[in-house]
C-alpha cells in the first residue's frame, strides 16, 4: 500500500500539476516537458511500497515511457520544418506513434499487461485513468486528417485484442489491463470522429473504474490456485458486482451509454466495418466479465475475498451506481 508521507505529497502534487501544464499548454516542446513531469513524478509513487515486483515495474514502464518520448521529441524535432511545406504525413505518424506507445495500444501495448500485474491497485487506478489524460488531449487537440487512419486502426485493433488477451488471464489485474486496453481502443476511434464523445466515454470510464478498483483495494482482493482449499465466500459487495457490469458495457448500465452514441455516430459516418469490429470486442470483453464474476459469486474456489478492517467508503460508491442506474432509466421506457 502506497506511504502518504511528505515526499509522496510532493511527488503527487507534481503528477497533478504536469497534467495541468499540458492541458494548457499549445506548444510541442511544453507538452513534451510536461509528459517528462509527469513521468519522473509518477516513478517514485510507484515505488512507495519498496517491493521487488513493483520496482520490476516501473522499470518496465520507464522504459515503455521514455521511448514514447524519444519518438514524440523526434517527431516534433521534424515537425517545425514541415510546416512550411505539405509533408506532415511523417512527423505527424511518428508522434501519434509515440502517443499510442505511452498509451499503452496496439501497436504497441506489450507493456501495459505487464506493469499492471505487479503494481498496486492505486498505481493500477492511475495508470487506467489519469496517466492517460496527457497522450489523449494531445492526440484528440492536434489530430489530423493524416493521423485519422492510424487512429482508427489502432483504436478497432485494441478493440479486439483488448477483449481476446482478456479471455486467458486467471488474475483480476492483468484482466483489467486487457479490459483498459479495449476501452482506450473505443476513445481513440471516437477521437478520430469526434473529440467530444471521446471524452465523455472517458469520463464514464473513469468514474466507474476508479470505486471499483478501491472496492478492491479495500476488500484486498487475493487470487488463488484451483486447488486451493480455501471455501469460496460471497463478500463482494453490490456496488462492486453493479460497476463490474457497467463496466463490461452491459445495458441499461452507465457503461453502455457512451458506447451506444459512439456506435450511432459510427454508423452515421457508414463505419460498418470497424463498428463491427468494436461490437466484437466489446462482446468479447463482456464474456470474460461475466466469467469473472461467475467465479465469484457461483460455486467456483478460483477467488477467495478476504475483508480488510478497513471500511469501504459507500457513499462514493454508491453515488456511482445511482448515476449507472438513473441515467440510462429513460431508454429502459422506450
Amino acid at each position: 500500500m502506497m506511504s502518504y508521507l511528505p515526499h509522496s505529497l510532493l511527488f503527487s502534487s507534481s503528477l497533478f500539476m504536469s497534467t495541468l501544464i499540458a492541458l494548457s499548454s499549445n506548444h510541442w516542446l511544453m507538452m513534451w516537458l510536461s509528459m517528462e513531469l509527469n513521468l519522473l513524478a509518477f516513478l517514485p509513487l510507484m515505488t512507495l511500497s519498496s517491493q521487488k515486483q513493483e520496482t520490476e515495474s516501473m522499470i518496465k514502464y520507464f522504459l515503455a515511457q521514455a521511448t514514447g518520448s524519444i519518438l514524440f521529441l523526434f517527431s516534433a524535432l521534424f515537425l517545425l520544418p514541415s510546416l512550411f511545406s505539405d509533408n506532415l504525413n511523417f512527423p505527424m505518424m511518428t508522434l501519434t506513434l509515440g502517443l499510442l506507445f505511452k498509451l499503452g495500444v496496439v501497436p504497441c501495448h506489450f507493456w501495459f499487461p505487464n506493469v499492471m500485474a505487479s503494481s498496486s491497485w492505486t498505481i493500477c487506478m492511475l495508470l487506467a485513468t489519469w496517466q492517460k489524460i496527457i497522450p489523449l488531449w494531445i492526440i484528440m487537440s492536434h489530430a489530423l486528417p493524416t493521423t485519422s487512419f492510424l487512429l482508427l486502426l489502432s483504436g478497432t485493433s485494441s478493440a479486439l485484442l483488448g477483449g481476446l488477451g482478456g479471455l486467458n488471464q486467471t488474475q483480476i489485474q492483468p484482466l483489467l489491463a486487457y479490459s483498459s486496453i479495449n476501452h482506450t481502443g473505443w476513445i481513440l476511434t471516437s477521437s478520430s470522429l469526434s473529440s467530444s464523445s471521446a471524452i465523455f466515454y472517458f469520463f464514464i470510464y473513469s468514474i466507474i473504474l476508479i470505486p471499483m478498483m478501491n472496492s478492491f483495494k479495500t476488500l484486498s482482493f487475493n487470487f488463488y490456485k484451483l486447488q486451493s482449499s480455501m471455501p469460496l465466500t460471497s463478500k463482494l459487495p453490490s456496488q462492486s458486482v453493479i460497476l463490474l457490469l457497467s463496466l463490461a458495457g452491459l445495458p441499461p448500465l452507465l457503461g453502455f451509454i457512451p458506447k451506444l452514441i459512439i456506435i450511432l455516430l459510427m454508423m452515421s459516418k457508414s463505419l460498418f466495418i470497424p463498428c463491427l469490429v468494436l461490437i466484437s470486442g466489446s462482446l468479447i470483453s463482456l464474456f470474460f466479465y461475466l466469467n469473472l464474476l461467475f467465479n465469484i459469486l457461483i460455486n467456483n474456489k478460483k477467488f477467495f475475498i478476504k475483508a480488510s478492517p478497513t471500511p469501504i467508503n459507500l457513499p462514493i460508491n454508491l453515488s456511482i451506481i445511482s448515476l449507472s442506474l438513473l441515467l440510462p432509466s429513460p431508454m429502459i421506457l422506450l
